[in-house]
């Protein structure tokens, strides 16, 4: 707990200490200019601007399986979504329950707002879903993804209203 005598730089050092760090590294494109030249002063260590992206790209098998897992819950709410949709529901239904579903599956919540655009609203990018009524014989994009221990999985799927698949029907208009 931060308080007058454990401060964020004082609890910053003892973990460089701790660790025997030599180099701590930022994201220097978020950080201001003035944070930066502060920290310099007064963190025991050699602070360097580092972007974490690189070290996310590489994953341990263990990273890996939970990736597979959390693939695996949107998996099986995309299956329980295409048997659930009727016409009549509205897209905010369909969305609630989706995300109910995966956390049912383990899910901690969904890995951002889900998106369920029918009919002519598929073709708005990042559409909210809204309680707009979907109607026999259209078209319903579903963008969506379940976070589970901390990585997130992330699908897109379009289906008709009965909840068929539709990719090899619209592939050859393509």
């Amino acid at each position: 707990m931060l308080d007058a005598t454990n401060t964020l730089t004082t609890i910053v050092n003892q973990i460089i200490a701790d660790e025997q760090l030599q180099t701590l590294g930022f994201e220097g494109q978020q950080v201001s200019w003035e944070t930066a030249h502060r920290w310099k002063s007064e963190l025991n260590a050699k602070l360097v601007s580092a972007t974490p992206d690189v070290l996310r790209q590489i994953k341990t098998p263990e990273e890996v399986e939970i990736i597979r897992l959390a693939c695996g819950i949107a998996d099986r709410g995309a299956e329980h979504i295409r048997r659930f949709i009727q016409a009549g529901m509205s897209e905010r239904e369909i969305a609630a329950e989706l995300e109910w579903f995966m956390r049912q599956q383990g899910a901690e919540k969904a890995s951002f707002d889900t998106i369920v655009a029918s009919g002519w609203r598929g073709a708005l990018p990042h559409g909210k879903a809204s309680d707009k009524i979907v109607a026999a014989g259209e078209f319903v994009t579903l963008d969506f993804g379940a976070l589970y221990q901390g990585y997130c999985s992330d699908m897109t799927r379009t289906l008709l209203v009965n909840g068929r698949r539709v990719s090899g029907r619209i592939s050859p208009a393509v």
